[in-house]
């Protein structure tokens, strides 16, 4: 089975290339738009006789910006390799831009292995939810070698990796050739736009309630809200079933939903709804609590209704042939995670949900976790995409 898919997205997504841009030193700013800059199409302008004086303005760390305008330059697509709109205050004063992804091409670009990877998040919750036997059997016998009390945080993450090897392929050891997701094959998604940079901050729950990070602030590059690409998401069932029949994979695990893209689908339905309904239910209950300051209320509020926004979208889609994901960086624990082991009640016993809390957070004086979120000083938040299957 093979569909094309057209990829849209919802908020801004961010996946990072890895490379932080030094502002004045490799991204300008205009007093508008921020230009990461090409040092050939410098060196065109200013000649190379003076690379010598942008350098000393560079160690000096004067305004570079201002030394291209001597030499005539009035549009920083002259000397950028591409600019962009950007969101937020005191941009010049800020340190560096997050880079986001780009394919050679020199589009912005979400890699098909981010995109399975946060499908195969949402298919673990989704097993685990549907028989947890195996989640409990490894907790049961871990705690048989070291009792629950001495876990650190390798430990728990030694779990992880232990129950989704046994979902996905049957042994407790990471087997790519029995891993059942091999034969889910999703292509990566160029986007065809320019790009946007917001200023992100991080929202923290501290002893006195809510409120924005004093340092940590970071100018993040990402692929803005409507913006459209198309992929190839390919189920090899035929092969799948091959496997299974020649007693390749495991007999043991749930292989169901690579067999229908309405299956697939409404497993990422689900759990993306049931994460963001979680989220605006601890929202309303914080926003009713009445312990965030004024400063920060309009962007809580926005933040809140960004959240209601995308839980209303489920209810305009045909859940058959869309779903909704999110994925990328700036999305939170919860969402990375699954937030599969916070079901404690079934999985974790009060006192081991405690360490594992400990251990993820430094913080010992809240009692929400997570207990930051990243957004941008407007409340506006990362990582929803749209998946609309487009029949061959």
């Amino acid at each position: 089975m093979e569909n094309k898919i057209k990829i849209t997205t919802l908020t801004p997504v961010h996946i990072g290339s890895g490379n932080k841009y030094p502002m004045n030193i490799e991204v300008i700013y205009d007093g508008e738009r921020l230009g990461v800059l090409s040092p050939e199409k410098v060196v065109r302008k200013i000649g190379v006789d003076n690379i010598p004086k942008w350098t000393s303005v560079i160690e000096k760390e004067e305004n570079v910006w201002g030394f291209l305008q001597r030499f005539g330059v009035s549009d920083i697509d002259d000397v950028c390799k591409r600019s962009m709109d950007v969101y937020g205050s005191n941009i010049s004063r800020k340190k560096d831009l997050k880079e986001l992804l780009m394919s050679a091409r020199g589009y912005p670009l979400l890699p098909g292995s981010s995109i399975k990877g946060a499908i195969r998040t949402a298919i673990l919750s989704y097993l685990i939810n549907k028989n947890d036997s195996t989640a409990k059997n490894v907790l049961y016998e871990y705690k048989k070698r070291i009792p629950s009390y001495k876990w650190n945080l390798r430990d728990f993450q030694k779990i992880e990796s232990l129950i989704a090897n046994l979902y996905f392929n049957g042994t407790d050891k990471t087997n790519a050739n029995k891993d059942v997701l091999r034969f889910l094959q999703i292509t990566d998604a160029e986007f065809n736009y320019e790009t946007i940079a917001t200023n992100v901050k991080i929202l923290n729950l501290e002893r006195n309630g809510w409120a924005f990070k004093h340092s940590g602030d970071q100018i993040t590059e990402a692929i803005g809200i409507d913006c459209q690409s198309e992929i190839r998401i390919k189920i090899n069932d035929r092969l799948l079933k091959k496997n299974l029949e020649e007693y390749k994979l495991s007999k043991n695990i749930d292989t169901s939903y690579l067999f229908s893209f309405e299956k697939l689908f409404g497993i990422i339905n689900a759990h993306t709804q049931k994460l963001i309904s979680k989220e605006i239910d601890l929202w309303e209950d914080e926003i009713e609590k009445s312990d965030i300051t004024n400063n920060i209320m309009d962007a809580v509020s926005q933040y809140l209704e960004g959240l209601k926004k995308i839980n209303e979208a489920f209810s305009g889609i045909d859940k058959s042939t869309t779903c909704i994901l999110r994925i990328g960086g700036n999305t939170g624990w919860d969402f990375i995670t699954g937030a599969w082991i916070k079901n404690k009640t079934t999985l974790l016993s009060d006192d081991e949900w405690w360490n594992l809390y400990k251990q993820l957070n430094k913080n010992r004086n809240v009692d929400i976790f997570p207990k930051t979120r990243k957004l941008d000083e407007d409340g506006d938040f990362f990582g929803f995409v749209k998946l609309e299957m487009r029949r061959n």
